[in-house]
C-alpha cells in the first residue's frame, strides 16, 4: 500500500473518532515503544507523532561488539544485556535523532509485532527485532493484523530518517557502508555523524564545501589515534552494488593532458601532410620527365629528378627528426599524465566515485 493513497495505514480508534490532524485536532497514530537502556534520556512530544531524540551512549544493537557482547532483552534481569558498540567505554556519548520508527507501517500493541524497537540502522525483519522485546513474541504466522487496504504487514521495519552522532563508533560497520579499499590504514573507532533517509539534501544559498582532513595543528583524532592517511572523499552509488570505486579525474591536469595529445596529433598530421606533398611533387616529376634520344655512350642522370630527390631527402630528414620528437612527447604524456605517480596524473589521489 502506498501511504499517500490513504491517510492512515491501519484502523486506529483515536484517528477514527476525530484525532486525525484536521481542523484544530491533534493527530494520534500508532508508535512503537523505544527500547531504552539504563542511562538513556529520550525526548518525545506530548502527542507523539513518531519523533524522538535519544541522549545516551554509542549503540550498535544488532551486532556483537569487539568483546563479543550483544544486546538482548531477556526474560529476567540476569538475561538482559545492554552493552553494544562502545557503550561500556568512557568518551562514547551519542545523540540519536529519529523520525518514523518502525516504518513503513508502524504498529503498537499488536500480536506478533514487537512492543519495543531498538534503533534500526538497517532494515530488519520482525523476527530479527524479537531480541529486544521481552514481552512480545513473533510467530511464523507473522503479524495477524492486516493493513487498511486488506493486505498483510510486509514483515519488515526500518527507521524512516535519522541523524546519528557518536563520540566513539565504527560507523561504516554499523550502517553496512561499502568499503572503498581492502586496506584501511587508519583503523580504530572514531567520532562520526551520519544522516540517513529516503532522500538527503544539502542546500546552501552560497556554496557547499566538503572537506576531508586538513584539521590544523594536530595529527590525532578525537579518540587519540594518529591520523596516518590524507583525507579522502568517496562518492558511492548503490553502496557498492554497481562497480568498483574509481578515482575522479582532476580537471586542470586532464585538460592539459588532452591539449598535449591534440598538439601531438596536429603535429603528426602536419608531418603526414608534408610527406604526402613531397610524394606528390616527386610523382609529378617522374610523370613529366622525358628521355631524350642520345647516341651510344654515357647516360646522364636527369638533373630535374636529381634536384627533386635532394629536396625530398632534406625534407624527409627533417620530418624523421620531428617524428622522433613526437614519440618522445607521447611517452612524456603517458608518464606525466597517465601513470600513477606522474607529476600531473589526471586522476585524483584522494577522491573516488562509482
Amino acid at each position: 500500500m502506498n501511504k499517500t493513497d490513504k491517510k492512515h495505514h491501519i484502523e486506529y480508534e483515536p484517528f477514527e473518532v476525530g484525532f486525525n490532524g484536521q481542523g484544530s485536532n491533534p493527530l494520534f497514530e500508532p508508535v512503537p515503544n523505544f527500547s531504552e537502556r539504563p542511562g538513556d534520556y529520550s525526548i518525545t512530544p506530548t502527542i507523539d507523532n513518531n519523533t524522538i531524540i535519544v541522549f545516551g551512549r554509542d549503540r550498535d544493537p544488532f551486532r556483537e561488539n569487539k568483546d563479543g557482547k550483544k544486546e538482548k532483552a531477556g526474560k529476567g534481569i540476569l538475561d538482559v544485556e545492554t552493552v553494544s558498540g562502545y557503550s561500556d567505554h568512557m568518551g562514547a556519548g551519542a545523540i540519536d535523532i529519529i523520525v518514523g520508527r518502525g516504518a513503513p507501517y508502524p504498529l503498537e500493541g499488536v500480536k506478533n509485532y514487537p512492543n519495543y524497537l531498538p534503533p534500526l540502522y538497517l532494515t530488519k525483519t520482525l523476527s530479527e527485532v524479537l531480541n529486544f522485546d521481552s514481552t512480545g513474541e513473533v510467530s511464523e504466522e507473522g503479524v495477524t493484523t492486516t493493513l487498511r487496504d486488506g493486505n498483510p504487514h510486509p514483515g519488515y521495519v526500518m527507521d524512516a530518517a535519522r541523524i546519528y552522532i557518536s563520540q566513539m563508533c565504527d560507523i561504516d560497520d554499523y550502517f553496512a557502508l561499502h568499503p572503498v579499499s581492502l586496506i584501511d590504514v587508519d583503523q580504530g573507532p572514531s567520532s562520526a555523524i551520519i544522516l540517513k533517509a529516503d532522500r538527503a539534501r544539502i542546500h546552501a544559498r552560497r556554496d557547499v564545501k566538503i572537506i576531508a582532513g586538513g584539521d590544523k595543528n594536530t595529527q590525532f583524532d578525537s579518540n587519540g589515534f594518529q591520523i596516518k592517511e590524507n583525507g579522502r572523499i568517496h562518492l558511492i552509488a548503490g553502496n557498492g552494488d554497481y562497480q568498483y570505486q574509481q578515482p575522479i579525474p582532476v580537471g586542470y591536469n586532464l585538460v592539459n593532458c588532452l591539449e598535449q595529445i591534440v598538439r601531438s596529433i596536429t603535429k603528426t598530421l602536419t608531418l603526414l601532410d608534408n610527406f604526402m606533398t613531397s610524394q606528390i611533387d616527386f610523382n609529378a616529376a617522374i610523370a613529366d620527365h622525358v628521355h631524350p634520344e642520345c647516341n651510344a655512350g654515357i647516360i646522364l642522370a636527369n638533373p630535374l629528378l636529381q634536384g627533386v630527390n635532394k629536396i625530398m631527402n632534406v625534407s624527409n630528414t627533417q620530418d624523421q627528426l620531428q617524428l622522433t620528437l613526437q614519440k618522445v612527447n607521447v611517452n612524456n604524456i603517458r608518464s606525466n599524465y597517465l601513470k600513477d605517480g606522474g607529476f600531473a596524473y589526471v586522476n585524483s589521489k584522494y577522491n573516488t566515485t562509482t
